[in-house]
């Protein structure tokens, strides 16, 4: 396939859903796609080389990721281009796969091109490949990107991926695009916060920022707003709906509750009499989260603290279950048949 301008590629390959070709809406061509890929150079390369792009849930970052992948991919005029899609765990690869496959499948004209196979896209015209990658940063290392695209960034705890997948020298025009809404953690080193950062500071001419709070995309409705605002908690539905940063401990408690409940000075003056029967909760967090594990009774209306334990996860790697379960069977001789309760969320094995 020849170079191709991105807005002429999508009218042309890009399918929606429905089979019918897409059309693209006035503020994603005005705010997102020509900043990014009409901005040129003296030399006829991109000026940008770096974007993020932060919009509320359901504002079509999904698609643009995709046809972003399959433009850098198939008509931006790079022999042999090699593009990533970049996960924060197997799931969400799946997610972004099946996505970036079925874009592919329902457009009879890239079907012509592309060969898909059962974990990457081909192009024998250009000798194009197309993968997507989880958090395994291992296995990032030595490739030589021209486009590296990450779906739903604040879920990025880490550099390391993002690291292991640098510009290449050998590509005059690579490309990275990072597609989010907010997060919560707004920490130094976790990668959304940093890049939202830079985006404030505006010095880098070959950074692009857009970060927009407001729904829009044609087909949010206010009516759809207003039911995700019944059913949400508020702090969810502002981060989600709004692109507003919030705090995840929010949810339920806010931060002024948390903080009155902590006593730095208390000391725990109370164990075990090996009478009354102890609760044990157990909530497994298998890589970005800690497994915790925390053993209770009750003594005249107090619920009393006997027994905290945490799992951490190694470095891109899981907790260990089989351990967790060990553990849990100790507990169970120690406490003499304690009641045991699991939340199912992330319950394994």
């Amino acid at each position: 396939m020849k170079k191709l301008d991105i807005v002429k590629f999508a009218e042309t390959f890009y399918r929606l859903e429905s089979g019918k070709p897409i059309k693209l809406e006035a503020w994603q061509l005005e705010k997102i796609i020509k900043p990014i890929f009409h901005n040129i150079d003296d030399g006829g390369n991109r000026v940008i080389n770096e974007a993020l792009i932060m919009l509320p849930k359901k504002n079509g970052k999904t698609s643009l990721m995709a046809l972003f992948s399959l433009y850098l991919l198939l008509a931006d005029g790079e022999e042999s281009p090699e593009v990533f899609l970049l996960a924060s765990d197997k799931d969400q690869a799946r997610i972004c796969w099946r996505f970036i496959k079925k874009a592919v499948e329902r457009s009879p004209e890239l079907k012509k091109h592309v060969k898909v196979f059962k974990d990457a896209l081909e192009v024998p015209g250009n000798g194009g490949l197309l993968q997507v990658l989880a958090s395994d940063s291992d296995s990032a290392h030595g490739l030589n990107p021209h486009g590296v695209i990450v779906d739903e960034l604040w879920s990025q705890r880490n550099w390391d991926l993002l690291e292991a997948m640098t510009h290449s020298p050998a590509r005059k025009q690579a490309l990275h695009l990072y597609i989010s809404y907010t997060g919560f953690d707004q920490s130094k080193g976790v990668p959304l916060w940093d890049l939202y950062q830079r985006g404030l500071e505006g010095d880098d001419p070959r950074f692009f920022f857009y970060s927009q709070n407001e729904n829009l995309a044609s087909w949010v409705t206010e009516e759809y707003l207003d039911q995700q605002r019944r059913r949400l908690p508020e702090n969810i539905f502002r981060r989600l709906h709004c692109n507003e940063w919030t705090s995840g401990i929010d949810s339920f408690l806010t931060r002024q509750e948390v903080d009155a409940a902590v006593d730095l000075d208390l000391e725990q003056s109370w164990k075990w009499d090996g009478l009354r029967r102890v609760n044990i909760a157990v909530d497994l967090g298998l890589r970005r989260d800690r497994t915790a594990i925390i053993g209770t009774y009750q003594d005249d209306g107090i619920v009393k603290l006997v027994h905290a334990k945490t799992f951490k996860a190694p470095q891109g790697g899981e907790v260990n279950v089989s351990e967790v379960e060990a553990y849990l069977v100790n507990l169970h001789q120690a406490f003499h048949s304690p009641t045991f309760i699991i939340d199912p969320w992330q319950a394994v094995s």
